[in-house]
């Protein structure tokens, strides 16, 4: 074999750095789709992240109205007999437990947006993963207060409808970005675009 005869067995020698070859218009346009579709999980995932965190930190600072007012409408339904009364130590304590599992509930939804939030972050790298977390979050934190205080699920229920369908949609475009991807890599395999000049197919 002579010295400038081709040998398939060879690897290719390179001289200085590789040429990055441009993009096609339809490469361009797929490459464009997946980024949109990654920005909408990202910006859906931060969306809900705010809102979580916005509704329940506005109750979190409105508890001690919200357990007074609690307490009260427990007090109403009490029939007291003429010359008796609360006696004001016993409702202290008790609007300070209200309270307490007022906070403990909204600081719960607080730290599920905070995480919605980190998931945004993460969800180019794990999309399906990370929307899919964040949804489970959410409906378990809310299905726990449902258990602990069915009445407390009616507070908000516009904005938890909202933040549903926007975790809903997150979910699908995480899947769409998913299979465009996966269609993607199967397609660079199948056309050869990693193998050696020589074993592509023409």
């Amino acid at each position: 074999m002579t010295e400038n005869e081709f040998n398939p067995f060879q690897a290719p020698q390179t001289v200085g750095p590789a040429r990055v070859q441009p993009l096609t218009p339809v490469q361009r346009a797929r490459e464009q789709k997946h980024m949109n579709q990654i920005k909408q999980c990202r910006g859906l995932l931060v969306f809900v992240g705010v809102l979580t965190i916005a509704l329940n930190g506005w109750q979190f600072y409105n508890s001690p109205v919200e357990a007074q007012q609690a307490v009260q409408a427990e007090l109403a339904k009490v029939n007291l007999q003429p010359g008796q009364f609360v006696i004001p130590e016993k409702r202290l304590e008790l609007e300070k437990f209200v309270l307490f599992f007022c906070r403990v509930v909204y600081g719960s939804l607080l730290a599920v947006g905070v995480a919605e939030i980190l998931l945004a972050m993460i969800v180019t790298k794990y999309p399906v993963p990370a929307t899919i977390t964040a949804m489970t979050l959410y409906v378990l934190a809310n299905v726990v207060i449902l258990f602990l205080n069915p009445q407390a699920i009616a507070s908000g229920a516009i904005f938890k409808i909202i933040i549903l369908v926007s975790l809903g949609k997150a979910i699908q475009a995480a899947f769409a970005y998913q299979r465009e991807v996966r269609n993607r890599d199967y397609q660079s395999e199948s056309s050869g675009d990693d193998a050696p000049p020589w074993l592509k197919t023409i």
